[in-house]
């Protein structure tokens, strides 16, 4: 799933990591699952990812997430090599190939077809949150002219955990766009019920 700047400076959220109907879960017993941040964020932006988390447990009665500040940031040339074995959230301050042109941030899921009781699922096995500091400015205090980081994150973890795009109102975190002046640190109902109908 990525996250764009339009013409109109509303960025748009593009899920792009599994198409169709098919449900993208975690197998319950893969959680807490161990979210490495870089060490490139600072502590305070390490803070507000940790809420950010906490929002999406808290909805869900589940512990989704044992955070750590202790990734490094491999800042890597190809979006493919973050598929390394580690769930992290990183800064990508390089060029990146397969960076959408428009792209916030970007999250990489990955995982195998399955089907249970006739219904296909996607069972998650890795996922990335890749923030595009190399094109867009990113702040945690409203500056002008930058993103708000912590609501760019809480949307993409949203989509770590297996959320599409939720385009029936804007009063939902997966609400695909946002203006550089959106600042949204907490999830709405529909966010709630999306997640605890998943987990």
């Amino acid at each position: 799933a990525s996250c764009g700047k339009s013409e109109d400076d509303t960025s748009a959220f593009t899920n792009s990591a599994f198409g169709g109907d098919d449900i993208s879960v975690w197998p319950q017993a893969s959680f807490p699952l161990n979210l490495k941040i870089s060490t490139a964020f600072t502590n305070n932006e390490f803070e507000l990812f940790d809420d950010g988390a906490a929002e999406w447990s808290n909805a869900s009665g589940v512990n989704f997430f044992d955070l750590t500040l202790t990734a490094s940031n491999p800042n890597h040339a190809s979006l493919a090599s973050y598929y390394d074995g580690e769930f992290g959230i990183y800064n990508a301050t390089v060029e990146t190939e397969s960076m959408p042109a428009m792209a916030l941030a970007v999250t990489q899921v990955f995982g195998y077809s399955r089907i249970k009781n006739g219904q296909s699922y996607v069972e998650i096995v890795h996922a990335d949150i890749i923030v595009n500091d190399y094109d867009f400015n990113f702040s945690t205090t409203g500056e002008p002219g930058t993103y708000d980081l912590p609501t760019v994150v809480l949307h993409e973890i949203g989509h770590f955990l297996g959320l599409y795009h939720y385009y029936g109102s804007e009063d939902s975190v997966m609400y695909p766009s946002i203006s550089s002046s959106t600042t949204q640190r907490t999830i709405y109902a529909i966010d709630s019920t999306e997640i605890q109908s998943k987990y």
